[in-house]
């Protein structure tokens, strides 16, 4: 914008200096007066006396061409002076053109000024709005996130207890495995496997899980029906630990399973069921 108001400014002065340059050379010439005026116009001055003027003598003929050359100068400086205001009309409206371009550039430049700045808010506006957007997508993502995650937590927690569920199954069926296992070998012929079946089956019933427990109860309760099989089928060790569940076991259940066994083997409790 600078460089543009410097060259209207440069056109104006150049337009001025151009006008007065073509303006001066018929100013002076209209001013100055020629040499045959000069020469042709006569005029006879006579001293005045104190006395009366006389007048100045001139004839017709002279009279006339003076006056004809009068009327030329004054037609020729009638022209010139003509020709000097067309070429300043034609300098103001050159200058008006020129100013009118100027004018019309500036416009034309504010405009565009305007239009690039009207189209930048308008970007800067949908930048905006494009970011609020975004942030909004990051918040919600962040949001769905947080609920995946807690999800992820409870399906772990879930994962953890049921795996010690599934654990505790397979303990308990390893365990009444274990169970039948020394269920059967409690009718061994063989003295010493018997022996350790009984001693087995007496820790096993003291297992934290009660159906672990009542099961080695069952297993006692069908010694007596066997008695070919044992040397001494009042065991004190069995009939002690049977006692012991049959008065302090946790579940009932196991307490009068342990009475029903006893009373098989001969020992009924004070104070019974």
């Amino acid at each position: 914008m600078k460089q543009t108001a410097i060259l209207i400014i440069a056109a104006l002065v150049a337009c001025v200096v151009f006008i007065v340059t073509l303006g001066n050379g018929p100013l002076v010439e209209a001013l100055t007066p020629t040499a045959a005026s000069a020469s042709s116009s006569t005029y006879t001055i006579t001293p005045t006396p104190t006395a009366t003027p006389s007048p100045v003598t001139l004839g017709y003929d002279q009279a006339l061409t003076t006056y004809k050359e009068i009327s030329t100068e004054v037609i020729k400086s009638a022209e010139r002076v003509l020709d000097i205001t067309k070429w300043i009309v034609a300098g103001i409206f050159s200058l008006i053109g020129v100013a009118g371009g100027a004018i019309l550039y500036i416009s034309q430049a504010a405009r565009q000024a305007k239009d690039s700045a009207a189209r930048s808010a308008t970007s800067a506006e949908d930048s905006r709005i494009r970011l609020e957007n975004m942030e909004k997508q990051i918040q919600e993502s962040l949001a769905q996130f947080q609920v995946f995650r807690k999800e992820l937590e409870n399906l772990k927690g879930q994962a953890k207890s049921s795996k010690r569920d599934v654990e505790r199954v397979i303990l308990q069926i390893e365990t009444l495995a274990n169970v039948a296992t020394y269920g059967v070998r409690i009718f061994s012929a063989d003295r010493h496997t018997n022996q350790i079946a009984k001693r087995t089956l007496i820790e096993l019933s003291k297992d934290d899980n009660p159906v672990v427990r009542r099961e080695c109860v069952r297993v006692f309760g069908t010694m007596p029906d066997y008695p070919e099989c044992f040397v001494d089928i009042q065991d004190p060790l069995i009939i002690s630990q049977l006692q012991e569940m049959a008065l302090n076991d946790r579940e009932r259940g196991v307490q009068l399973e342990a009475r029903r066994t006893l009373k098989k083997f001969g020992v009924d409790l004070t104070g019974g069921e």
